[in-house]
């Protein structure tokens, strides 16, 4: 009695952290949507139940059902997962024989009845908040009209939401805010398919991913704890967490969103903090050897105790994997992908459902063993639906037809036949070149040397900047090689004669010494002192911030932002310190992460520039010009 009491306070602990701040005092009635999921894993953090060794499921249902027999709460979509218990009888005979999608076929009609149900409750709920009789009159109509009349009268024009688990919101949010066919059939596809995606440049890979995963989670009531996304940057893997929780809701905090290297050193059990005292020399260590080690445990060929366990509850718990920048990975992580999806795996039960998006266009880390074959061989490998998400969103139309007058010559391309193009909604920008304004074309300036290159950079960004509408901070320059070489030397003193301020790569340096920057040191004492404890982001930020006296300085902006993107990552919840030290140190630990973008951003090179979207970038080509070009050359472009 005491275990279920505490567990149905906890369960109004978190419908209530589920509301809007507003509606959480005050009210008679307020209409709340939660998840299991959400109570069992607050159930995790609490001290007393956190010990609870039964049925998690089982007591967050019977203690959901008390708090509706006593009328605290009233279940209204929610009561429908609570049906009676089945007599499942094997046919053993028949079971030798396998089964196929047939013999499924008779089910079709019971699990789109489901999909209706959903609708229909939370129709019948939003009645009975206006007025209760005319919710009464509703279920009278659901029982005794016929399926195709009841459907017309109370949902009409929404043929395709009522066949989804979802509302008409989330369905205008996640599939008709879009507005792209392509990407549209792409997110609804059958989440049983592997699918590839070859996007071009601003086509919204991010976001297609995004909106797949909130219509896992919404349409299809897939566990958000059954979907991973592996990218390759922090920035990344941040954008991608905040996003997919803001379109799908606080269950989508469940969804595991990492780097590579941070998943593989989740699998095989290691954490930052075992490098601690290797800060110093921080710039000369590698993860890779921890992406060898998970793929080893993956495959089975490490022996220790707990780990063939451990294999097993992870293969299980993944189920579909989106993989962000496929054209980028390497043979390492070809292997771990590989491994983790099951494809060697001759159990057909446990394979995995992946999709990958990505642009053979844009393989840029052949100097890091990144290999464009790896893409090409996905369809194969993987027997995937090909997609071609082709409608740019970001640059304007000159530069579009430039990018695909320069890539059409490429040879073995994937994307052959699928050129780029503006997206339909600006398609009356897409003017023919005698109609085409001059300072919105592409221009190739061809100088004698560095330096008059330099300064030719330095006085178009200086034009730039006389327009009121420019900021310093939406230029960006790129180049072939760092900041350490003659090209973008030449370019700071350039600046540097003009007083145009410019930030750069941290890692241009023989190692910049992160740790030892008194803000981030303490930073991550606070975090190390309290690790144990549970805290708001709120509460930790305010915590923190007390601490450190300059609060407006440069390195205490760069805390603050560190902060911040914990808090889009764990809401208004209070979660424990470990996670967010673990978070701050992935953070810190990307050395190759450049300062914020300021005025004048210099990347490392170009492929750092990657991660960042700029109004305005200037690119040069120094090294490695067509043969027409006798002298250096500088590309400009805006958008």
């Amino acid at each position: 009695m005491a275990l279920r009491h505490k567990c149905a306070s906890v369960c109004l602990e978190t419908m209530i952290q589920s509301l809007a701040p507003q509606l959480r005092s005050g009210q008679a009635q307020v209409l709340a949507r939660f998840f299991i999921a959400d109570i069992i894993r607050a159930m995790e953090e609490d001290l007393f139940l956190s010990g609870f060794r039964g049925d998690s499921r089982q007591l967050v249902e019977s203690s959901l059902l008390f708090l509706h027999d006593t009328r605290v709460i009233t279940l209204q979509n929610g009561l429908g997962v609570f049906r009676q218990a089945l007599t499942l009888t094997l046919d053993r005979e028949r079971a030798k024989q396998g089964y196929n999608k047939a013999d499924y076929d008779p089910l079709s009609l019971h699990y789109d009845q489901k999909n209706v149900q959903v609708h229909v409750m939370e129709k019948y709920a939003e009645l009975g908040l206006e007025k209760i009789k005319t919710a009464l009159a509703f279920v009278r109509d659901y029982f005794s009209a016929s399926h195709d009349s009841f459907i017309r009268r109370y949902f009409p024009g929404q043929a395709k939401i009522i066949t989804t688990a979802m509302t008409a919101r989330a369905y205008a949010d996640i599939i008709q805010s879009l507005k792209n066919p392509v990407q549209e059939s792409i997110v609804a596809t059958s989440p049983e398919k592997n699918l590839l995606v070859l996007a071009g440049p601003g086509s919204g890979k991010t976001r297609t991913i995004v909106h797949r995963c909130a219509w896992l989670i919404k349409a299809k009531s897939v566990n958000p704890e059954s979907i991973l996304v592996l990218c390759f940057n922090h920035r990344t893997m941040i954008e991608l967490r905040r996003k997919i929780r803001a379109l799908a809701g606080n269950a989508a905090a469940q969804v595991t969103a990492m780097t590579f290297h941070g998943f593989a050193m989740r699998l095989a059990g290691r954490s930052l903090m075992d490098f601690s005292h290797q800060r110093q020399g921080a710039h000369d260590f590698s993860f890779d050897q921890y992406i060898e080690e998970a793929v080893a445990i993956l495959e089975g060929k490490i022996k220790l105790p707990g780990v063939d366990e451990a294999r097993e509850a992870l293969t299980a718990r993944y189920r579909y994997i989106l993989v962000d920048e496929y054209q980028d990975i390497d043979d390492r992580q070809y292997r771990f992908i590989t491994a983790l999806t099951g494809r060697m795996e001759a159990d057909v039960d446990a394979k995995i459902a992946i999709m990958a998006v990505g642009d053979d266009d844009q393989s840029i880390y052949g100097f890091r063993d990144a290999n464009v074959r790896y893409i090409r061989r996905f369809k194969d490998d993987y027997r995937a639906e090909t997609f071609f998400l082709m409608e740019n969103y970001r640059s304007s139309h000159p530069i579009i037809e430039t990018a695909n007058s320069l890539i059409r010559l490429n040879q073995s391309r994937m994307k052959t036949g699928e050129p780029g193009r503006i997206n339909a909604s600006r398609k009356a920008l897409a003017l023919p070149p005698e109609k085409t304004l001059d300072e919105s074309r592409v221009g190739l300036t061809v100088c004698d040397d560095l330096a008059s290159q330099a300064v030719f950079v330095a006085e178009r960004i200086g034009d730039l900047l006389r327009s009121p509408e420019t900021r310093p901070e939406d230029i960006a320059v790129v180049a072939r090689q760092g900041i350490a070489y003659p090209a973008l030397v030449s370019l700071r003193m350039a600046l540097a004669k003009k007083g145009i301020p410019l930030s750069y790569s941290l890692k241009s340096g023989p190692g910049f010494p992160v740790f030892r920057i008194r803000e981030f040191q303490i930073l991550l004492n606070f975090l190390n002192a309290r690790r144990k404890e549970s805290l708001t982001a709120d509460e930790l930020k305010k915590g923190v911030m007390d601490l450190i006296s300059d609060t407006q300085g440069p390195w205490a902006a760069q805390v603050v932002r560190i902060l911040e993107d914990w808090q889009d990552l764990a809401g208004d919840r209070a979660v424990s310190v470990a996670g967010a030290e673990e978070f701050a140190l992935s953070c810190l630990w990307k050395k190759s992460r450049p300062t914020e973008p300021g005025p004048a951003f210099l990347p490392e090179r170009s492929t750092a520039s990657r991660a960042w979207n700029f109004p305005m970038s200037l690119s040069w080509i120094t090294a490695g010009a067509p043969a027409t070009l006798k002298k250096n050359a500088a590309f400009i472009t805006w958008a």
